[in-house]
């Protein structure tokens, strides 16, 4: 989940400017070149550069939620998860979950697998597939382990040199204060040796082989997210804006992502393995990673806000907030157009502040980046920020009437382009009219040539409850069916396509 925003304000008070569009900053190297919602998930998305494509080299957009329980008994199933939160999920137009594993649960023991633990996560995502929602599989950490309030890696990977785990300021207080989280944080990045002598990274790596193995071929998986907000550990200082940390990024962070993508690859080449930059890349430090030099990979982001922990959302702070986070999403965009990855924003949210929600999603939807807000439900989340950060209170309950929050599903399910033919421009949605616009060109980012598939909006049923009226310059309508608008171009070079309620 997020850090605590402390740094924030400080971080952004020294200037105030919105990034232009995405022409960001980011340090990098180019690599060398019925239903209510989308149909049941069949093949994997593949990318062309930046943009996910499906096998008619279409580009797919995703929304979606995360869910990832960070305590026993960690089964999704266990917890409530079942069909009835994947037609929920679908019913409001999200066609993509971060699904979590935690290696505390995998792997309890060095070279000792939780299988049944793992069959159930496969048919977590399997379920959600039924229903056209693809899970993107997340190794989720926060604060290393349980030995620091947190969750994630298993205790037998934690190395502290022996200095006193102290003060127990739970999260996220022990990232900023604990020394022996902080050379935790250390030898990890380091590679030392963990049990048998075999180093820390390797027994990592081992670990997500065992789960792309189980998920190879699976088309219910959209990705792999290798390590959930990564922390420098010693001189997380150094990593905050406006600098960034670019040895700790060049040194450490980016020889990691290199080697569990390859590991990954290793038995699964054919899902995308999504990066992650040092955490306070979401409060818009620059990162300096590069591309990890592998053709399926993916950047995978986070933009939070000290408005999602309940910080007056004033015109200063939500000018802070603003800058902040559109500068991390200009960046996300700088990075993969720099590396030819796949992009995806994968958290941001955890709050029911819907002046935050709108603000993200307008810059994202904007700029067409896909998006995962957190979460889904709470689930008793030790490092969250409790029910504020739930879209659906009780997993164990029905995902209806009182136990959804009604405050922030309006802001989530939202009209977007599901499967466009050619390259999206812009996308916006305006939650007081109802207007939907979008354009995008018609030409393909796969062929570079005119694009002659069909593209398909999800045209909410919770925003057009009477039905909804479409305007289009530059193509056809070809159908209205189970909440989906479907287009095809004429000769045009660019579509524009409005949508507008029904009164």
């Amino acid at each position: 989940m997020r850090i605590l925003r402390v740094c924030l304000v400080l971080a952004v008070v020294t200037g105030l400017a919105a990034p232009a569009a995405v022409s960001a900053r980011t340090a990098n190297h180019a690599r060398t070149p019925g239903s209510s919602a989308p149909a049941p998930a069949t093949r994997t998305p593949g990318h062309a550069g930046r943009w996910l494509t499906d096998k008619h080299g279409r580009v797919v957009e995703v929304h979606g939620v995360n869910l990832v329980i960070k305590k026993a008994p960690y089964w999704p199933s266990k917890v409530g998860i079942n069909a009835a939160d994947a037609r929920f999920m679908h019913r409001h137009g999200f066609t993509a979950v971060r699904l979590g594993i935690l290696m505390e649960a995998l792997e309890p023991k060095p070279g000792q697998f939780d299988r049944a633990y793992l069959r159930a996560i496969v048919r977590t995502a399997n379920l959600f597939a039924r229903h056209g929602v693809r899970s993107l599989v997340d190794f989720h950490q926060d604060l290393f382990a349980t030995t620091f309030q947190g969750e994630g890696l298993p205790t037998w990977m934690v190395k502290d040199d022996g200095v006193p785990n102290a003060p127990p300021l739970g999260f996220p207080g022990n990232y900023f204060a604990n020394e022996a989280l902080a050379r935790t944080f250390d030898n990890f990045w380091d590679n030392a040796a963990g049990p048998k002598g075999k180093p820390l990274q390797s027994w990592y790596a081992g670990a997500w082989r065992r789960v792309a193995t189980a998920f190879r071929g699976n088309s219910a998986v959209l990705g792999y997210d290798i390590f959930n907000e990564p922390w420098p550990g010693t001189g997380w200082q150094t990593c905050f804006p406006p600098a960034g940390c670019q040895s700790f990024d060049q040194t450490r962070l980016a020889p990691f992502s290199t080697r569990i993508i390859k590991a990954i690859h290793a038995v699964d080449p054919h899902h995308i393995a999504y990066y992650e930059p040092w955490q306070p890349f979401s409060e818009s430090a620059p990162s300096y990673l590069g591309s990890p030099g592998d053709s399926e990979s993916g950047f995978s982001f986070h933009t939070y806000c000290a408005a999602a922990l309940g910080v007056p959302d004033t015109a200063p702070s939500r000018a802070a907030c603003d800058h902040a986070e559109h500068t991390a999403m200009a960046d996300g965009v700088k990075q993969a157009e720099a590396s030819g990855d796949a992009l995806l924003l994968t958290e941001f949210g955890a709050t029911t502040n819907t002046g935050e929600l709108s603000s993200v999603e307008k810059y994202a939807d904007g700029n067409a980046i896909p998006w995962l807000e957190w979460a889904y439900c709470a689930c008793d989340d030790p490092t969250g920020a409790g029910d504020a950060e739930a879209l659906v209170y009780d997993p164990t309950k029905a995902p209806t009437g009182a136990n959804v929050n009604r405050t922030t599903l309006p802001f989530l399910d939202e009209p977007y382009p599901l499967r466009t033919a050619g390259t999206p421009a812009s996308y916006s949605f305006d939650h007081k009219t109802g207007r939907f616009r979008y354009t995008y060109r018609t030409t393909s980012p796969v062929t570079h040539h005119h694009a002659r598939g069909k593209t398909v909006i999800f045209t909410s049923p919770l925003h057009y409850r009477h039905g909804y009226r479409a305007r289009l310059k530059g193509a056809k309508v070809l159908a209205h069916k189970r909440a989906r608008l479907v287009i095809r171009a004429t000769a045009a070079k660019h579509v524009t396509v409005i949508v507008r309620p029904r009164k």
